[in-house]
């Protein structure tokens, strides 16, 4: 992932580093809760209101959870992760997929989706996150894309 101000946010499985290659520093961060299966989708991006890196993981929940996200996010000026409450969005297709590659723009991580309606019609679908938001205001937003 990455960069973002000269910062590489690198992935391996479930161990997630900073990288400053000009400083030549490799910041590990601590584990999430998300220690035994990989999130689904992660977004790396420098939130200008707090001078502040941040790494959010996302995981859409399956089964009875399924609609649902466990969303966390990482800060590295207090170097911790911090749970983020985000409401479920239904309906959602069961069949749907999100692109693990995202573009950081106007301080929000953006990710294409696409999914099948019940007549079998592919669908397009815009999840953000916005990283000057603070935790609590919701700032998962799932939106369908309509063509004109």
């Amino acid at each position: 992932m990455g960069p973002c101000n000269g910062i590489f946010c690198l992935i391996a499985f479930l161990v997630v580093l900073f990288v400053n290659p000009s400083l030549r520093q490799i910041f590990p961060l601590p584990t999430n809760h998300f220690n035994k299966s990989p999130p689904e989708l992660y977004g790396f991006g420098f939130d200008s209101k707090t001078n502040d890196y941040k790494f959010l993981a996302l995981k859409h929940g399956s089964g009875s959870d399924n609609g649902y996200w466990t969303s966390e996010l990482y800060s590295l000026n207090s170097n911790t992760w911090k749970d983020i409450d985000v409401p479920p969005y239904y309906p959602l297709p069961e069949s749907w997929q999100f692109s693990t590659t995202y573009t950081f723009v106007k301080n929000c991580c953006h990710w294409w989706g696409l999914a099948l309606d019940e007549s079998g019609k592919e669908e397009d679908y815009v999840l953000a996150f916005d990283m000057l938001v603070s935790v609590q205001n919701n700032n998962l937003v799932i939106s369908r894309v309509r063509a004109s």
